[in-house]
C-alpha cells in the first residue's frame, strides 16, 4: 500500500462528500420548484464511481510518475471504495433529510434483508471494480499523454 493512500482518501472523501452534496441540493432544488419528481441515485453512483478511479489514476500518477499496477490499484480501489459506500450511505440520509422521493430508497425500504445484504455486497465489489479499473486505466492514459507531449 502506498504510503500517499491515507491523505489519498481524505481527499477523496471530501472531494466525494461535496459532490454528493452539491448534486442533492441542486436535484432538491428542482424537485421544490416540480422540474424533478423523482432521483436515481445509481446514475449519481456509476458517475462518482468513475470520478473516484479517475482522481485516483491522477493522484497516483502525480505521486509516483508511472501508471498504476493492478496489485496497486486493487488494495487502493477496496479503501475508495469503502469511503464510497459510506457517502452513499450519507447520500441515502441527505435524500431522506430533504424529502426528495427517491424510487431506489423506496424500493430498498420494502426489501427483504436476505436479498439486500448480497445486494449491497455485490454493489460495493462493483465499486471495487470500477474504481480500480478507471484508476489503472486513467494513469496509464496520463503517462502516454506525457510521452506525446515530450515527444511533440
Amino acid at each position: 500500500m502506498p504510503n500517499f493512500i491515507v491523505p489519498m482518501a481524505i481527499r477523496f472523501f471530501f472531494i466525494n462528500l461535496g459532490i454528493v452534496v452539491a448534486i442533492h441540493v441542486v436535484v432538491g432544488i428542482l424537485a421544490f420548484y416540480g422540474y424533478v419528481d423523482v432521483l436515481s441515485r445509481s446514475g449519481t453512483s456509476v458517475v462518482l464511481i468513475l470520478a473516484a478511479g479517475y482522481w485516483a489514476g491522477y493522484y497516483f500518477h502525480r505521486q509516483t510518475g508511472r501508471p498504476a499496477e493492478w496489485a496497486e490499484a486493487w488494495p487502493i480501489g477496496a479503501v475508495l471504495a469503502l469511503i464510497q459506500a459510506a457517502t452513499d450511505g450519507l447520500q441515502i440520509g441527505l435524500v431522506m433529510l430533504l424529502d426528495v422521493p427517491d424510487k431506489n430508497l423506496a424500493i430498498l425500504s420494502k426489501a427483504d434483508p436476505a436479498i439486500l445484504v448480497p445486494a449491497m455486497i455485490f454493489g460495493y465489489l462493483l465499486s471495487l471494480v470500477g474504481i480500480s479499473w478507471s484508476m489503472r486505466s486513467f494513469s496509464k492514459v496520463l503517462l502516454n499523454a506525457e510521452k506525446k507531449k515530450r515527444q511533440g
